[in-house]
């Protein structure tokens, strides 16, 4: 994804459920803040708590602090063009 389509996605409130690899990652924007929740789903039981490995849950006002994270976290993500 490009870090520009995110942007705009997200500040026009659209949440965003990407998967990279095994994880689901789920980014949002409200009330200012930049959100960012992460897990893996491994079983066969939405319901069931056990099933979701690995989460992960960030939050900032800075969008270049975001992106970092999702950088950092999951490389290659977030398409390094120079058209951002």
């Amino acid at each position: 994804m490009n870090a520009k389509r995110i942007f705009i996605a997200l500040k026009n409130h659209r949440h965003l459920q990407c998967h990279h690899d095994s994880y689901t990652l789920n980014l949002s924007y409200q009330q200012g803040i930049f959100k960012l929740n992460t897990y893996i789903f491994d079983g066969n039981d939405v319901f069931d708590e056990a099933n979701y490995t690995e989460e992960y849950s960030f939050e900032t006002k800075d969008f270049n602090e975001f992106k970092k994270i999702i950088d950092t976290k999951f490389p290659g993500f977030i398409a390094s063009d120079i058209s951002q």
